[in-house]
């Protein structure tokens, strides 16, 4: 178990990197580019040239190294290795391209102890009403209770997740 366990634990971090690779060069083919705004006012050529400048968006491989490095925290050890002072957090997943003012660390700050909280709650239901219908399956096994208890089971497993309403 404790190998199985480990062997998992050691692929999640080259699994979440083909995602991340895989997610990135769908994204950069693409049209258009993640500074141009469709719905509003279009910033001069010089505004453009700087943030793409500014982000990298001008080279797809130096843009995929850095927000690689920045999200995962590469960068900030970098720093720290070579005493350079970092200014930004450790994992920085960058400013928000929908809201302005907002960096993604902070959209998620602000997020993650409601997620938290509703996750909890959910898996605490979850136990309570699965623990105890199992229990009342296997005392009275092929009774009544037993066969709705892995009727509702079933359907609950089988359901698709837009039909449930969960992401």
């Amino acid at each position: 178990m404790i190998r199985f366990l480990t062997s998992r634990l050691l692929q999640t971090p080259l699994i979440v990197l083909a995602v991340y690779t895989v997610t990135f060069l769908l994204a950069w083919q693409l049209p258009g580019s993640a500074v141009i705004n469709d719905e509003g006012r279009q910033p001069p050529p010089e505004v453009l040239e700087a943030m793409e400048a500014q982000y990298n968006l001008d080279s797809s491989w130096a843009f995929y190294w850095q927000y690689l490095g920045d999200a995962t925290g590469v960068s900030a050890a970098g720093d720290a290795l070579a005493g350079r002072e970092r200014l930004g957090p450790v994992f920085d997943f960058g400013p928000s391209l929908r809201n302005e003012d907002w960096s993604v660390n902070e959209i998620l700050a602000d997020s993650l102890p409601v997620s938290i909280v509703l996750g909890l709650v959910a898996i605490a239901i979850a136990l309570v009403i699965g623990v105890g219908a199992g229990v009342i399956g296997a005392m009275k096994p092929n009774s009544l209770a037993d066969t709705l208890s892995l009727g509702v089971a079933l359907v609950g497993i089988s359901m698709p997740s837009f039909v449930v309403g969960s992401p």
